[in-house]
């Protein structure tokens, strides 16, 4: 056993390999010290995807969630930025790392070159190496971000939750989000959103939509982004949300007649990475809660905030159904998720 122990990474992203290294090491010392490498030269080189997901927040909050409850372990980073890069800079490197080096120190690594570049400017620290030919888990953090959803069994939950697909559904009332999203995430084997506003005009207003206040919108809202990061967790590759704070929005001025503050803040924050929005051709529906049958009043003010967002139909990345039949409409959405999972299969996104 020893006192101290340190596992140094890039954890780009954080896989099920590091995870195992980091456990055995963690069983051989008194306090083990996990050591982000962050270097925003080699995050500035990634691919678009790959630049918002591998931030240095999101590195260490993956490790953070993974071991929070075992106290012995602890989350530290070295900054390289004004060092040579890797594979160069060993030297500039080991004197970043010295002060992390404790009383009787091991390093534990499945890398015996680079433990042994590290020796030679810090001779007192221990080598151990772990599981050097992967057969624990047989692929490096490079092979997993090269094809993501190719290795998705490879990657704890907490990174996937950063990689999963968004997709969201947009479209005015009784056009078929809520059934859409739901029969979308059945055939797909993964989680979807419900719509919060029919949950609390239902136990909150007792169905009698004439008693919203315009606060309230902004509670929906909240709640709506709560539930997309609970599915998110659960999500296998792809989720669907059945509306969004730019629904919201559009109900709180055909109700209000004004914006809502922020309501509309949210709204112009929203980013999915595809949106299917579902024009008003099928039949409308009384549901009970539905109160705006007549289209030729909901359209334009629809229309008029698309424009005022245009980050609700993102250009190359939207679907838009406008048949009247509701199995050529769930066939194209069906169509057109399976293109993104295939396109993000071979890599391409």
């Amino acid at each position: 056993m020893f006192k101290n122990g340190i596992v140094i990474g890039k954890f780009a992203p954080l896989t099920r390999g590091h995870i195992n290294l980091i456990n055995i090491a963690a069983c051989q010392c008194e306090h083990l010290k996990v050591i982000i490498s962050y270097d925003q030269r080699w995050v500035d080189q990634q691919n678009v995807r790959d630049r918002k997901r591998l931030g240095l927040k999101n590195r260490k909050k993956w490790l953070l969630h993974t071991y929070q409850e075992i106290k012995h372990i602890s989350i530290h980073v070295i900054d390289e930025a004004d060092i040579p890069s890797f594979p160069d800079g060993w030297k500039e490197f080991a004197g970043l790392l010295q002060p992390f080096v404790g009383e009787d120190c091991a390093i534990f690594s499945g890398e015996p070159e680079e433990v042994a570049q590290l020796k030679q400017y810090i001779p007192s620290i221990t080598p151990v190496i772990v599981d050097s030919h992967r057969t624990r888990v047989p692929i490096s953090a490079t092979m997993v971000r090269e094809n993501i959803y190719q290795n998705w069994d490879y990657i704890p939950s907490i990174v996937r939750k950063d990689y999963t697909i968004s997709v969201c559904l947009i479209g005015q009332e009784s056009t078929g989000k809520s059934t859409m999203a739901m029969m979308l995430g059945k055939l797909f084997n993964t989680s979807w959103t419900e719509e919060y506003g029919r949950t609390f005009s239902e136990k909150e207003l007792f169905m009698d939509e004439s008693l919203y206040e315009s606060y309230d919108y902004a509670k929906i809202a909240y709640r709506n982004k709560e539930l997309e990061e609970q599915a998110l967790k659960s999500a296998n590759k792809i989720v669907f949300i059945d509306t969004n704070a730019f629904i919201t929005e559009y109900y709180h001025r055909l109700y209000e007649g004004v914006s809502n503050p922020i309501v509309t803040a949210i709204a112009a924050s929203e980013h999915y990475d595809y949106v299917i929005h579902l024009a008003p051709t099928v039949k409308w529906v009384d549901d009970g809660l539905r109160v705006n049958s007549d289209r030729s009043k909901t359209s334009p003010l629809f229309e008029s905030l698309l424009k005022e967002f245009p980050n609700q139909l993102p250009q190359g990345r939207t679907l838009s159904i406008t048949s009247d039949n509701y199995l050529e409409r769930f066939m194209q959405a069906v169509q057109f998720a399976d293109k993104i999972l295939e396109t993000v299969k071979q890599g391409k996104y």
